[in-house]
């Protein structure tokens, strides 16, 4: 789990670092844009994946034997750290959200 919030991490840091560079004085709506839009199309892609890993564990399920029991283990845990990213990449960027880090909206 720390290693996916650390890979999460750094798109976000080289995503809003490329945007840094590529114009010296980007506003924060500029970078809350790029942020957002790199998290919506890693969110897709890990749909994707979670999708493929469905198909796969629901061939996997109809296999007999020592391996495929294997095979479906390593599969749900495969799964279980994609919905993992998923909901990590659900939440919101809270920096963004509220980069004071006042509680006040």
């Amino acid at each position: 789990m720390k290693s996916i919030l650390r890979v999460v991490s750094m798109v976000l840091a080289l995503g809003a670092g490329v945007a840094f560079a590529a114009d010296p004085a980007p506003s924060m709506s500029q970078v809350k844009s790029m942020a957002m839009k790199e998290r919506s199309d890693m969110m897709a892609k890990v749909k994707a994946i979670d999708t493929q890993v469905s198909a796969a564990m629901k061939s996997a399920s109809g296999m007999q034997g020592d391996q495929a029991k294997v095979l479906d283990a390593q599969l749900a845990d495969l799964q279980k750290q994609v919905k993992a990213l998923s909901a990590q990449l659900a939440q919101a960027p809270k920096y963004f959200d509220n980069p004071s880090g006042s509680s006040a909206p």
